[in-house]
């Protein structure tokens, strides 16, 4: 396991020629500045409702399930982010700080990854009625996939430092990148989650006499269902590029912000809370 890893690599310093190195430096920093931004801005326009959602629960004296996981989920990729941030803008890394923190913005993104499950999980639930079959089914698939997360997050990750800039790579050779793993369990969980949720939404138009596509894509925005999709896509995203498929750079911070934007036009402040069953 990475997290066991006695050594680390310090990348060979070619000399490209001035247009390429311009170029992949602008290619990747663009779309971490995209990233910070985009979720800078949400962070500080969610704050408000934020802070009412933990006032209440301070009030109430009761920390619910929703406000610890939706909690656990924005802070998490709070910290992936800006420690995402620092790794690859950083310049004065050296071998034992990298050591040390190479897997911190892996193993925050991979909490926050989990938390949104479990409140992807709780959303589905309460759309199926509080169904036991639901509950068991969907909550031993998601149970199955974190362990499955946990390797694909830590397997042959080691340190890898380069002009001062610290991450975590997978650098033995003939290997895939691991992270494809983690991304693809996350994404079946929530093809899984999604295909329930949609499946009760639809059963619900039934007994109610008749199939209306209006009623149906408001059932799907109010119940949280776009954002299980925009989950899934951001998801694919990740795995096409460390697949090799293409390439835009966005893979490590991009997703992560979007994601993090769609949970919160979904999360308990907003005032959505748990879908409500048959209505």
């Amino acid at each position: 396991m990475a997290l066991c890893s006695p050594h680390l690599v310090q990348a060979a310093t070619p000399i490209p020629s001035p247009d390429e190195g311009r170029m992949t430096v602008d290619k990747f920093s663009l779309f971490r500045i995209i990233s910070f931004t985009l979720a800078a801005g949400d962070v500080l326009q969610t704050s408000p409702s934020t802070y009412r959602l933990y006032r209440k629960a301070w009030l109430n004296r009761r920390l619910s399930t929703l406000c610890f996981f939706y909690a656990l989920a924005r802070y998490m990729s709070i910290i992936s982010l800006i420690s995402n941030g620092i790794g690859f803008f950083g310049t004065h890394f050296t071998p034992e700080s990298c050591q040390r923190f190479y897997m911190l913005p892996n193993v925050t993104a991979m909490l926050a990854g989990m938390a949104v499950q479990v409140l992807v999980f709780t959303r589905t639930w309460a759309i199926s009625g509080r169904s036991k079959r639901v509950f068991y089914a969907l909550g031993s698939v998601m149970l199955l996939c974190f362990p499955v997360q946990v390797f694909g997050i830590s397997y042959h990750r080691d340190p890898f430092l380069s002009l001062g800039s610290c991450k975590g790579k997978v650098l033995h050779p003939g290997e895939p990148d691991w992270n494809i793993v983690y991304y693809s369990a996350h994404m079946a969980f929530d093809l899984i989650a999604c295909a329930t949720a949609t499946t009760y939404v639809v059963l619900i138009s039934r007994v109610e006499g008749k199939f209306n596509a209006s009623k149906f894509l408001l059932r799907v925005l109010r119940n949280g269902l776009l954002y299980t999709l925009v989950v899934f896509l951001a998801n694919l995203w990740v795995v096409l590029e460390f697949a090799g498929l293409f390439s835009t750079g966005a893979a490590s911070t991009l997703p992560l912000a979007v994601v993090m934007i769609a949970f919160n036009l979904e999360h308990p402040t907003s005032g959505v809370g748990l879908p409500q069953f048959p209505g």
